[in-house]
């Protein structure tokens, strides 16, 4: 199968992204927390030869563009590697995923595996294990400690509109709808280990495990 995996990213900047950790941190503490996480996912997963990474990007004045996630890459002939993005689209969280996975398999994925930028460490373990149950599922979601979740992926086919109707995002049931879209779509999942975000204050105790 033809995978790839698209990792939503903010423009890191102070006011805009993770709000709700303020207190007991800083706006300009948040923002350089967030930045941190992104980059470190994207080194990490970008750096595997045999996954084709792109970014679904919502850009900000000061970071038009997320070539801050770094390291640009020395190519031969002393050019440089850009980073793979599009841009996030989409009223809702829901919108957004429908838009990032339509833009995936428009470019002739088989699947796609979808991953925020507010779950540091995420092992590439949980990756793995999303593209190999991609083969005999249709859809495999990565349960968030919150009741939503850290990681979406679906294959070529599937009515990802419809998969995230109705759901109440950034609320505690995000998990519970998107399962009961998935059994009237008759869709077979694949349910992966349980990992945490980082969305509110009491989420920070994570980062000392």
């Amino acid at each position: 199968m033809d995978f790839q995996l698209v990792i939503f990213i903010k423009a890191p900047v102070p006011g805009k992204v993770k709000t709700r950790l303020v207190p007991p941190l800083t706006f300009e503490q948040a923002a350089g927390a967030y930045k941190g996480w992104a980059q470190d996912l994207y080194k990490r997963f970008s750096s595997l030869k045999s996954l084709k990474v792109q970014i679904a990007y919502k850009p900000h004045a000061d970071f038009p563009t997320p070539e801050w996630l770094n390291p640009k890459k020395l190519l031969f002939g002393g050019l440089l590697e850009e980073i793979p993005f599009f841009l996030q689209k989409g009223k809702n969280l829901g919108e957004r995923l429908n838009h990032a996975f339509n833009h995936t398999f428009k470019e002739g994925s088989k699947a796609a595996v979808i991953i925020g930028s507010d779950s540091p460490g995420l092992p590439l373990a949980y990756i793995k294990e999303a593209f190999h149950a991609l083969n005999k599922a249709d859809l495999v979601l990565g349960p968030s400690l919150d009741g939503g979740y850290y990681l979406v992926a679906l294959k070529h086919g599937v009515e990802s509109l419809k998969l995230f109707k109705n759901v109440i995002w950034s609320s505690s049931f995000v998990l519970e709808k998107t399962l009961e879209n998935a059994k009237k779509l008759n869709l077979k999942v694949h349910l992966l280990p349980e990992y945490f975000d980082i969305d509110e204050p009491n989420d920070l105790q994570f980062l000392n495990l």
